[in-house]
């Protein structure tokens, strides 16, 4: 593992951590800024007096430093291990002065070098001394066990076929100005449902509706919340997160927002994760400590952290900014705020906005659910530029190529080997005419105590249900319980379940399920036809036998099944690109609803 770089220019503090923490010499590349420019511990060792003891202009420093200075870094910074620079302010100029003379150029001097943390502010020595044991506690944690990885929301879900990140197992975002019990709501319905597996980040999307033209009053955006939270088990319930709604702007209608709704926020924040976003004001501090006052500093609130930046809208909070955020303490002594989220930041923002974000949230202690970032990345996906197809288009053409590939050897297969529905009608043949057959002896006649049959069966339906469920529940009850279908492709057995043919239904069925031998009928004579009937009725009422006799008539009716995919719907190729670019690795993919895999016909 890399050694992160930790930058300090102060004798006195070095010796200090030298004395309390001699372990950091192997912990850290220690670097010291001196007179002499900047040098590794081991060399500023060997000198007396070399500190930097003289204010020195940032300029003159650079100009007699910084080919030294930017050479030592960039040979410690193989790995782009994390470096740490915590100086006074003059020292700081002059540090920065090394890495670039404009802002543009330290920016990406620093990102080249690794995740960065620079304590840019004018604090006394005791503030960064602090600063100082927040880093060392920080490396120690790092190199003995790490930190557990952050959760990325990907947001914006607006349509159906969106459901691909839910279906590779991801977090998931929208906003009420997208999708809620008046707009889209099957759609909403199905993140809800899923909650349990995939959580679920719903903001309250005033901004975008005031984009839009459309007013949505506060209460408005409370009701939605509670609304979709009071139903809902708590498996599900506290895997959402909601946003209180906020004013960019003005902190003081921010404030009346959060006074008006206490009652909501309350209640809410008892059973979902509730996000109180802190925007840009005078004082950022007093604001935080003003909100949280107001709801009585419950330890269950999210800090939102506004991330967004562009030309005409900037939110982002500075990383200062953010660190004065999560420093604050309540009356108590504790973290105002013991999770956090990244608004607008996915794992592909800028290194150098995203890395001194999450490294700052690992320095005060976050990590793992404790950081939770959302951004919409779907408009990023597909498309073209300059350079080819993006990811997901590419993914797009792949996706196809394999349908067709597939589908033809599917048609090969099928010319070559059309056994499978014929050895079942020559099979139920032959079981028919040793019906026909007068019975020369009656104990020749196979002997299955049926009602054997349908207490296994009965038995069987319970041990199976979870798994059934879990397995095959949605493309089951779409067969059987959806009317928008105008045929079903299992309709040919069970219309056979009537006293003309229930020789046909009988034989099948038994062949059907000849891997479940306690599930076998007897064999029956002519004249018992209205028993065989009500047997095979009885047999078939049990879910579990129902369920089977379905996934084996799939095998069998495949062809019915693949007539209408011959060409890949353009929802299903995004739901399907969604779903492999963005599976989450040691994730239980959920299986969708059939009607997501395949076209079919609909009634009108």
């Amino acid at each position: 593992m890399t050694k992160p770089i930790l930058v300090l220019s102060c004798p006195i503090q070095i010796r200090n951590l030298i004395k309390q923490h001699p372990e950091s010499i192997n912990t850290f590349h220690l670097c010291v800024m001196t007179n002499d420019g900047l040098l590794t511990y081991e060399t500023y060792a060997q000198k007396l007096d070399v500190g930097l003891h003289d204010v020195v202009a940032p300029d003159l420093y650079a100009q007699n430093h910084k080919r030294q200075a930017r050479k030592l870094l960039c040979s410690l910074s193989d790995g782009r291990p994390e470096h740490f620079v915590i100086l006074e302010q003059q020292f700081l100029e002059c540090f920065m002065a090394i890495a670039g003379n404009t802002k543009k150029k330290q920016t990406a001097f620093l990102t080249e070098l690794g995740p960065s943390y620079i304590c840019d502010e004018n604090l006394p020595p005791h503030e960064l001394e602090i600063k100082l044991q927040r880093v060392i506690s920080y490396a120690s944690k790092q190199a003995a066990i790490g930190f557990q990885k952050e959760i990325y929301y990907r947001s914006g879900i607006s349509n159906g076929n969106e459901m691909g990140f839910v279906q590779a197992g991801c977090a998931v975002g929208t906003s009420l100005a997208r999708v809620s019990s008046e707009s889209k709501a099957d759609l909403f319905s199905d993140l809800l449902y899923h909650a349990d597996r995939s959580p679920l980040f719903v903001d309250n999307g005033l901004i975008r509706f005031f984009r839009q033209g459309v007013y949505k009053s506060t209460e408005w955006v409370f009701e939605q919340y509670r609304n979709m939270i009071v139903n809902l088990p708590s498996c599900k319930s506290k895997n959402i997160s909601i946003v209180i709604p906020d004013d960019p702007l003005c902190p003081d209608n921010a404030l009346q927002t959060v006074i008006k709704h206490k009652e909501d926020i309350t209640w809410l924040r008892k059973r979902c994760s509730v996000i109180l976003p802190i925007h840009r004001c005078t004082n950022i501090q007093a604001q935080a400590h003003r909100l949280m006052k107001v709801l009585n500093y419950p330890v269950n609130i999210r800090l939102g952290i506004p991330c967004l930046n562009k030309k005409d809208t900037d939110f982002r909070l500075t990383i200062g900014e953010i660190d004065k955020l999560m420093s604050l303490r309540n009356p108590k002594g504790g973290k105002l705020f013991n999770e956090i989220h990244y608004f607008a930041m996915s794992d592909v923002t800028a290194k150098n906005v995203l890395e001194p974000r999450l490294l700052l949230a690992n320095l005060h202690g976050y990590e793992g659910n404790a950081i939770h970032l959302d951004c919409c990345r779907i408009g990023a996906i597909f498309g073209k530029t300059k350079n080819g197809l993006l990811k997901g288009s590419q993914l797009q053409n792949d996706i196809l190529q394999e349908h067709e590939d597939t589908y033809t050897k599917y048609l090969q297969d099928l010319a070559d080997n059309p056994t499978v529905p014929l050895s079942l009608k020559k099979e139920t043949n032959e079981y028919i005419s040793t019906i026909d057959k007068p019975s020369q002896h009656g104990n020749d006649r196979t002997c299955v105590n049926t009602h054997n049959a349908i207490e296994f069966a009965s038995l069987h339906s319970l041990m199976f249900e979870d798994d059934e469920k879990e397995s095959n529940g949605n493309s089951y009850d779409e067969e059987f319980h959806d009317d928008r279908l105008c045929t079903h492709f299992t309709d040919d057995f069970y219309n056979l379940i009537n006293e003309d043919e229930i020789w046909q239904a009988v034989a099948l069925y038994n062949l059907l399920l000849q891997d479940y031998q306690n599930l076998q009928l007897p064999t029956f004579e002519k004249g018992e036809e209205e028993e065989a009937v009500n047997i095979l009725m009885m047999m078939v009422g049990q879910r579990s036998v129902d369920t089977l006799l379905y996934e084996q008539l799939k095998k069998v009716s495949w062809q019915e099944l693949v007539k209408e995919m011959e060409t890949l719907s353009p929802d299903y190729l995004r739901l399907e690109v969604f779903s492999r670019m963005f599976k989450e690795p040691q994730s239980n993919s959920l299986q969708m609803g059939f009607n997501f895999t395949a076209k079919m016909k609909k009634c009108a």
